[in-house]
């Protein structure tokens, strides 16, 4: 749902790849293009892990599936939004994949918790976020990056879509 400045989501969900019809589960991305880098959406299959030091959120990062994110290996983090703003990644001891298999080759392969369940994993991940993020004047803002191998990937699309645009 969108409503201007008064959104009730702070998300929404877009087509980034479509199967193709060969049955070998081959997917070719897709991107939504945009003026502006905040509604571009980014394509294909892709992975989000979550980088963790010392028990707090470091942050989220989006990078290729068979991307290698672990600690002791460093990467770059760049800005989607602003790709000359770029992190060096070095300083995190977990890494925890944010994907969560609901259906796998058709079938559901998820248990559905218990609203208590729900309310102690709720409850247990507030406590991973640093006070200064959590607070209600001028939080700290919690990272997002893509990897530089997706951030290329990404570029990628973007000009062959710009180029079938342009047709």
């Amino acid at each position: 749902m969108t409503g201007g400045d008064q959104s009730a989501l702070g998300g929404v969900y877009k087509l980034v790849a479509v199967a193709e019809e060969d049955g070998a589960h081959n997917w070719q991305a897709r991107v939504k293009l945009s003026a502006q880098p905040e509604k571009m959406t980014n394509p294909g299959l892709k992975k989000v892990v979550r980088l963790m030091r010392n028990g707090f959120l470091n942050a989220d990062i989006i990078a290729l599936p068979e991307e290698d994110l672990r600690p002791g290996v460093k990467f770059t983090g760049i800005n989607p939004n602003n790709p000359s703003q770029q992190h060096v990644y070095a300083h995190f001891d977990a890494v925890e994949s944010l994907h969560v298999a609901i259906f796998e080759n058709g079938k559901l392969v998820y248990t559905m918790p218990s609203l208590n369940e729900v309310r102690a994993f709720a409850k247990s991940r507030l406590r991973i976020i640093r006070l200064e993020s959590r607070r209600l004047e001028h939080p700290h803002l919690l990272k997002v990056s893509l990897t530089d191998r997706y951030w290329r990937y990404k570029q990628g699309i973007i000009e062959e879509a710009i180029k079938v645009e342009g047709q």
